[in-house]
């Protein structure tokens, strides 16, 4: 090694660049869009769904390895999702990662699976808790059904660039998700919803 290489000072990292102050955000290859802009909601929402997911993998217990997997994958999946978000405006690009029938029909046959296994049926009349690890599906489900929302919304104003797959896989993982914060209680037990109890106890 040399001298002038011996006494050689890297040169300082830049600092990260720092946008949105004028109220635009590069949106992948979309390019700028307005902070307002649907599709961008429609993009970190799905974000925070699989930063839901996470927190279940994370803090989670009683899942087993199937669980475990089949989480991991649809946080893959959701990476290709808003990939499809993010690149509306290149669809001609088949290298760019989105969503498929495919996506679509697993998580259907996942929804199928799960559902045959439930100790009793499922449905939505029941409290959001139980134990912890339901308790966190449950609120990854209402964060899906968020960004299921958003993302029916930017298709629909932005048909000719945005597929309206992502919104069906959306649909399907919510439902998935319930499923299997339902599954979680099993030996719990659901706390049913009892129409107008806050009243019925102050009548008593």
């Amino acid at each position: 090694m040399s001298e002038d290489e011996g006494n050689h000072v890297s040169a300082p990292v830049s600092p990260p660049r720092f946008e949105g102050d004028d109220g635009t955000t590069t949106l992948g290859l979309v390019g700028k869009v307005n902070n307002d802009d649907i599709r961008l909601a429609a993009y970190q929402d799905c974000g925070e769904v699989n930063s839901a997911i996470g927190v279940v993998l994370a803090l989670g217990g009683g899942l087993d390895s199937q669980d475990i997997s089949m989480l991991s994958s649809i946080q893959h999946d959701l990476y290709d999702l808003t990939s499809d978000i993010g690149s509306a405006n290149a669809r001609d690009e088949s290298d760019v990662p989105h969503i498929t029938e495919a996506h679509v029909e697993r998580l259907e046959r996942a929804c199928d699976h799960y559902s045959s296994e439930l100790v009793s049926s499922y449905d939505d009349a029941v409290l959001p808790g139980g134990t912890g690890t339901a308790a966190l599906l449950y609120q990854a489900r209402s964060v899906a059904q968020r960004a299921e929302r958003t993302t029916w919304t930017a298709s629909v104003e932005h048909p000719d660039t945005l597929s309206p797959l992502p919104h069906r896989y959306l649909n399907r993982l919510a439902l998935l998700l319930g499923i299997l914060a339902h599954d979680a209680n099993a030996e719990h037990g659901d706390t049913r919803w009892v129409p107008m109890a806050s009243c019925a106890a102050v009548d008593a």
